[in-house]
């Protein structure tokens, strides 16, 4: 979702990431991959996270990198200021 509470964290592409549920976990988990369909995750599930393989086409303008950027800066208005007008003082 395109909200501050959810901040996209970027790895190195040579990162391998492990989320596993604790197998004396009282409750399941819920995991949603790009806000698509949610998974249950029940004790002892885990999820790896890690680079394909198989490269996947883009189309950027500029480059890869900055295009991604760029797009999550203007999605969830990451260090963007709004102008603030003048303060009018009581007359």
């Amino acid at each position: 979702p395109h909200s501050l509470s959810f901040r996209p964290i970027v790895f190195p592409d040579r990162s391998r990431l492990r989320l596993k549920v604790p197998q004396e976990s009282r409750a399941t988990m819920w995991a949603s991959f790009d806000g698509k369909n949610r998974v249950q995750l029940r004790a002892g599930d885990s999820v790896v996270i890690q680079v394909s393989q198989w490269p996947m086409s883009t189309v950027c303008l500029v480059d890869d990198t900055n295009d991604w950027f760029k797009s999550v800066r203007e999605g969830l208005h990451f260090n963007l200021r709004k102008a603030q007008g003048r303060l009018e003082r009581d007359r």
